[in-house]
């Protein structure tokens, strides 16, 4: 299935996922269900995250973890609209108990065009075959006339462009944190919550990102608490 000529493509909307102004086509798109086990859930996701992390030799795994300490919540936090570089917030909404440092958060930051971790181009086949396992879970969260179109995007801006990034622990029972990120591509995931036992995850796309500031209304309805941000770098 290839791209329709014309036009610019779809935005990728995952199932359960909420729509921004223009209706279900719009992104961020997310996901979430704490405590985990819940509709929707993506801990499929997570198996695979892990599986490619175990794939990894202990060179790659290290080039990969860019930080011990995870994200409170996403990276790119709750922006409608992804800057130029992103960095986590200090806590999470409702969560002063566990706050990260500056130099957590530069650590973890996210910036547009400069992946960080392991790129698919460096992975061995089997490890390419796990981390593209992962892909195509997380493609396969999105409404089925997008999947086709939205792996064309992700080949044509180049697959092996995309990589893996992982922070906080290696351990599936404690709170941990990954990503992909390329071109036309950031696909988060975080189990930090409630001892490892509360899943977030967001689709987003770089290259063409808009939406009212849905996450933060979820997050701020789900999650009762302040939610005052810390202010970007």
């Amino acid at each position: 299935m290839g791209l329709a000529p014309g036009g610019p493509p779809p935005v990728p909307q995952l199932h359960g996922g909420w729509a921004g102004p223009h209706g279900r086509d719009a992104v961020p798109s997310r996901l979430g269900a704490g405590p985990a086990g819940t509709v929707p859930d993506p801990r499929h996701e997570e198996d695979l995250g892990f599986a490619v992390l175990a794939q990894l030799d202990d060179d790659q795994r290290a080039t990969a973890t860019i930080h011990t300490t995870p994200p409170p919540d996403f990276a790119s936090r709750c922006v409608p609209v992804l800057g130029d570089e992103e960095w986590p917030d200090v806590h999470g909404v409702g969560r002063r108990d566990a706050p990260i440092t500056d130099a957590d958060r530069e650590a973890l930051r996210w910036v547009k065009g400069q992946p960080r971790g392991l790129s698919r181009a460096r992975m061995g086949a089997n490890q390419q075959q796990a981390f593209d396992e992962l892909v195509e879970a997380f493609l396969l969260r999105l409404k089925p006339e997008q999947v086709g179109r939205e792996m064309d995007r992700i080949r044509n801006a180049g697959r092996d462009d995309l990589h893996f990034v992982w922070a906080g622990s290696h351990r599936i029972e404690e709170p941990h944190y990954f990503r992909l990120e390329g071109p036309v591509t950031l696909v988060e995931f975080d189990n930090t919550e409630d001892d490892a036992n509360h899943v977030h995850c967001v689709w987003r796309d770089p290259t063409n990102d808009f939406g009212v500031d849905i996450l933060a209304q979820h997050r701020a309805a789900q999650h009762p608490g302040p939610a005052d941000h810390a202010d970007r770098p």
